[in-house]
């Protein structure tokens, strides 16, 4: 494992057949020049791209994931060349980001990348059955569409990966802000993160009848403590369980910290996570595999180097090795 990964990592010396690494970055603005995200002068020069991308290879270089869950992306050709010569023929998106005034994008989306095959790619869109369930409107919809990807993976078979980016803590706005206080509108955030996180639980339920193994990853933009994120672990069929917490299992007794994702300002969060269903939890008796080692790739936040991490990303990278059973 990458020395970019420090003291939080711990490995495993048991044989095992297949290993496969799998990482989780929010790309902070990934966006090409001439065009803006956001704002119309929020524009990268071109040296400050070629320094993003750079950056971006290194970690890809320095970790060699296997499967890479990816947001925050406004150039997706872009980012599919830079991937495919570093060895990811496989590439999936199912949303575009939007498009005002020919060049100011908002709305970016997610992406997987893997190093092999994706037999499946589609966009979860929920039925109103579904929606019904859980009381929300007949036009809800995932603030940012969550891609999910089938990966042939060797001797674990066809793996469901989620890749996602929930609501933000930014304030919804609101049409009469003069009338309403901010609270109001952080309050509709938190509100659709948490709808969000439970129509999810449900999907993931009603489309794996076959008791698959799934993996959900990305920028949960909460803690997963938060009542807001606990439909994502009440689901007894996938038993879905944090990988932090499954790596933790086959280590008892080692003191692990738990380091935060993203800063604001001096207070870090964790806010990306690896979420894994039972098939990875060797308690469980489907296990195929289990978590041999977890990571933080995020010297760029806690050590940054101008010249290397300027351009870099404001969330640190989730990494997981997982090894089989068999």
């Amino acid at each position: 494992m990458s020395p970019d990964c420090p003291a939080l990592t711990v490995t495993s010396s048991t044989p095992t057949s297949f290993q496969c690494v799998v990482a989780t970055l929010n790309l902070f603005n990934f966006l090409a020049p001439p065009d803006a995200y956001y704002q119309f002068d929020n524009i990268y020069t071109e040296q400050q791209w070629q320094k993003k991308c750079a950056w971006l290879t290194r970690f890809i270089e320095r970790i060699e994931p296997d499967i890479l869950g990816l947001q925050e992306v406004f150039s997706i050709a872009e980012l599919q060349q830079l991937l495919t010569p570093l060895g990811y023929p496989y590439f999936a998106c199912v949303d575009q980001p939007q498009i005002h005034d020919e060049f100011i994008y908002t709305d970016p989306v997610v992406a997987v990348a893997s190093k092999y095959p994706i037999t499946a790619v589609e966009r979860l869109k929920p039925s109103i059955e579904q929606l019904n369930l859980l009381n929300l409107a007949a036009d809800f919809d995932f603030s940012r569409a969550i891609v999910r990807a089938t990966i042939r993976l060797p001797l674990l078979g066809e793996v469901d990966c989620y890749v996602l980016h929930f609501k933000s803590k930014r304030p919804t706005s609101l049409q009469h802000e003069h009338l309403l206080a901010q609270g109001l509108g952080r309050w509709l955030s938190d509100k659709r993160r948490g709808d969000e996180a439970a129509l999810l639980s449900l999907m993931i339920h009603c489309e794996n009848p076959v008791n698959r193994a799934v993996l959900v990853m990305g920028d949960f933009n909460d803690e997963l403590i938060s009542p807001l994120l606990t439909p994502l672990l009440a689901d007894t069929q996938l038993a879905l369980q944090d990988s932090f917490s499954l790596f933790q299992q086959g280590y008892i007794g080692l003191p692990l910290t738990r380091i935060p994702t993203h800063y604001y300002g001096a207070n870090g969060m964790v806010l990306d996570y690896i979420l894994l269903s039972k098939s990875f939890n060797p308690q469980a008796s489907c296990s195929i595999a289990e978590v041999t080692d977890y990571c933080l790739y995020d010297q760029h936040l806690i050590a940054p180097q101008y010249a290397l991490d300027s351009h870099s990303s404001d969330h640190a990278a989730v990494v997981i090795t997982i090894n089989s059973r068999s």
